[in-house]
């Protein structure tokens, strides 16, 4: 791989997380170096699951464990410390990116819009990588400026969700 890219997975729709696994799951069977950060995530998902028992010794992943609610169900405090928790993670992470072939960061976009990380912290995160690292972030939403930075944008939007007929998300499925 000659040179990495910016790619983004935005909407409301289902899928940018389930896209990003199969990149991950492509790059890993050429043998790239992956690491996975997933953010505002704290409940165990199959994916996780399915990726750990594999033992692979390209693949690190990192959650940036936060408060197990959702953000509209979070006190001032929780958002507060969320905030914190996320700041302090990506800058850490930010340190060894460039250990990696592919960097997928699940939600960070999302953590922006809420105002959970500054702007500046993703845009320090793609100017530090080094050519050949492929960088992928995913979230319902991102900025006008962050788009600057993207080589791909791909939105993934739900004409149609079991969620708005009282359907829960469902175990190995969502």
């Amino acid at each position: 791989m000659k040179k990495g890219l910016i790619h983004f997975y935005l909407g409301n729709g289902k899928g940018k997380t389930t896209a990003i696994f199969g990149l991950a799951i492509r790059a890993l069977g050429r043998n790239f170096k992956v690491l996975i950060v997933q953010v505002l995530k704290s409940r165990e998902t199959g994916e996780i699951i399915y990726l750990n028992k594999l033992n692979e010794e390209n693949l690190n992943i990192i959650r940036i464990n936060t408060c197990p609610k959702f953000s509209w169900e979070m006190t001032e405090n929780e958002k507060e410390q969320t905030k914190y928790e996320i700041t302090k993670g990506i800058n850490e992470v930010k340190g060894f990116i460039n250990n990696y072939d592919l960097v997928l960061f699940d939600e960070l976009l999302n953590a922006q819009s809420m105002n959970f990380i500054d702007e500046n912290l993703i845009v320090d995160l793609i100017n530090s990588k080094k050519n050949e690292l492929e960088l992928v972030f995913t979230g319902r939403k991102t900025s006008e400026n962050l788009k600057e930075y993207a080589d791909y944008i791909s939105v993934i939007n739900a004409e149609k969700h079991p969620y708005e007929k009282g359907v829960k998300a469902r175990l190995g499925i969502e």
